[in-house]
Parts: C-alpha cells; sequence; structure tokens
C-alpha cells in the first residue's frame, strides 16, 4: 500500500505530532489503516484456514459475552478480532 511518508498520522511513534496535522492527511490515514486491517484479516483468515489450531492464534472465549459462540482471536501484537464459533451438530 502506498502512502505519503510525510503524514504525521501514519510516519510516527508513540503519538502523533498533532500540531503537524493538516485536513487532507485524516482521509489519507483512514485510507490507510483501513487498508491495513483489511491486509491483516486476510493473512490471518488465510493462517486459520491452514490450521485453526496453531498457537500463535490464540482464541479466547469471552467471559462476559451473552452469546457462547463469540471468541476473541489475536491478529497481532495491536489487534484482537472477534468471531463466532460453529454449534456442534
Amino acid at each position: 500500500m502506498s502512502f505519503n511518508e510525510k503524514n504525521p498520522l501514519i510516519s510516527y511513534s508513540g503519538l502523533p505530532p498533532f500540531s503537524e496535522v493538516k485536513p487532507e492527511h485524516v482521509k489519507e490515514a483512514l485510507a490507510y489503516a483501513i487498508g491495513r486491517c483489511k491486509d491483516i484479516t486476510v493473512e490471518v483468515s488465510e493462517k486459520f484456514k491452514e490450521d485453526p489450531t496453531r498457537s500463535g492464534i490464540n482464541i479466547e472465549k469471552l467471559k462476559y459475552c451473552v452469546d457462547d459462540k463469540i471468541r476473541s482471536v489475536r491478529i497481532d501484537k495491536t489487534y484482537r478480532g472477534i468471531l463466532a464459533v460453529q454449534e456442534d451438530t
């Protein structure tokens, strides 16, 4: 994915330098974030299809969830995803 490396909402460490943010940076940063999420989702989905029991996936039951089929799955160090498990038939 291509993006402007000078966009302070994309290229930073820690908190972005808000004094440098311009309105045009927001649209680009959102497009970048959405694209990155899509890429990560596809990557994790493929790994899950290959082997849903692999150790790096780490699926956990949610403690206070009303729906017993909902689980949390590790996407990477930053993100977790939500999925529904199929009922046993």
